[in-house]
C-alpha cells in the first residue's frame, strides 16, 4: 500500500492536538530534519503562540543556524541555551570518558532541560521528536531522544514517510533544504548513515515489508533491534499478586 503523506499528516495533527489539549509544549530545536517536521506540525496543531523552543547547542555547532532558521520561519517563541558549561561539568567529573559517553551526554541533559523548563510553565508538555528508523536500531540516547518527552508525534514512521509528511507542511516550503538535509548527531562529524552502516532508505523498507536485499544489512538491523529493546521497552518489574 503507498504511503499517503497528506492523510498520515493529517492524523499526527489530530493526535498532538487531542492528547495536548489545553497545553503548551516545549521543543528542542536540532536543525535538522525530525525537530523541524515536528515544529511545523505543533505549530500547525496548536498555533504558534502555544510552540516554545530551545536551542541547546554544545559551544559552537553549525547546525545553529538552522534552528534559527525554522524557529524564525515557523514565528515560534524561542530561546537558546547553550549546554556546553554543563556537559563539560559532567566531563571533568567522569574519569574515563569514552566516545559514546561524549555523543550520548548532550542528548540526556537537553532532554532534562525541557522537562525542568516544562515544569517552570506549569502548563507545557516535552515533544519527543524521534522517528521509528533510530529507535528501531537504537541509534538514540536512552532518556534523551530515546524515551525522553511527554509524546512523540513521529516515533512510529520511517525516515522516509517523516520526510515526506514533511513535504506536506506549507510552513515548511520555503524550509524544503532542512528536510533533505543529511541526518548527523553533531557531535562526531559523520553523517548517521556512516556511523550506523545502514541507509535509511534501506532501513525505513526493512522495518515496513521485513525485505532487504542484503543479507549482512538485515543481519545488522535485526541484532542492533534486538540489543536495543531496553531502549524502547518499559522497565521489567516484579508484577505484586495480592494472594491473601
Amino acid at each position: 500500500m503507498q504511503f499517503n503523506a497528506k492523510k498520515e499528516k493529517g492524523r499526527i495533527i489530530d493526535f498532538i492536538r487531542e492528547y495536548v489539549g489545553d497545553f503548551n509544549v516545549v521543543i528542542g530545536i536540532s536543525g535538522g530534519k525530525d525537530s523541524t517536521i515536528v515544529s511545523a506540525l505543533c505549530a500547525e496543531a496548536l498555533g504558534v503562540s502555544r510552540v516554545f523552543g530551545y536551542l541547546m547547542p554544545n559551544g559552537e555547532q553549525k547546525d545553529l543556524n538552522d534552528s534559527f532558521e525554522i524557529s524564525r520561519g515557523l514565528g515560534i517563541n524561542y530561546e537558546v541555551k547553550n549546554i556546553a558549561p554543563i556537559v563539560d561539568a559532567y566531563i571533568n567529573d567522569i574519569k574515563e570518558v569514552s566516545d559514546d559517553i561524549k555523543t550520548n551526554l548532550p542528548s540526556g541533559i537537553r532532554t532534562n532541560y525541557l522537562h525542568n523548563v516544562a515544569a517552570k510553565l506549569h502548563n507545557a508538555l516535552v515533544v519527543n521528536t524521534g522517528n521509528l528508523c533510530e529507535s528501531w536500531i537504537g541509534f538514540c540516547t536512552k532518556f534523551g531522544d530515546a524515551r525522553g518527552g511527554d509524546f512523540a508525534p513521529i516515533l512510529d514512521y520511517t525516515v522516509e514517510e517523516v520526510k515526506a509528511i514533511g513535504k506536506e507542511c506549507e510552513s515548511l516550503k520555503g524550509l524544503q533544504y532542512l528536510i533533505d538535509k543529511e541526518p548527523n548527531d553533531g557531535m562526531s562529524g559523520i553523517s548517521d548513515e556512516e556511523k550506523t552502516g545502514i541507509p535509511y532508505n534501506v532501513l525505513s523498507k526493512y522495518i515496513r515489508t521485513g525485505v532487504s536485499e542484503d543479507v549482512e544489512i538485515k543481519e545488522k538491523i535485526d541484532r542492533m533491534h534486538r540489543e536495543s529493546a531496553h531502549k524502547r521497552d518499559e522497565l521489567p518489574r516484579c508484577i505484586y499478586i495480592d494472594n491473601n
